[in-house]
C-alpha cells in the first residue's frame, strides 16, 4: 500500500477511498510525512 501510494498510483475503492488517496498523494507530494517508519 505504501508503495502504491509514493508511486502516485491508485488503491482499489473498496481498500481506500479516492478522496483519501488524493489527501495523502498530495501530502507525500509536498513531502509531509505521511506514515510511520520504525
Amino acid at each position: 500500500m505504501r508503495e502504491t501510494l509514493r508511486a502516485e498510483k491508485r488503491l482499489p475503492d473498496w481498500f481506500m477511498r479516492d478522496l483519501v488517496q488524493e489527501v495523502l498523494i498530495a501530502e507525500i507530494r509536498n513531502g509531509r510525512p505521511v506514515f510511520y517508519d520504525a
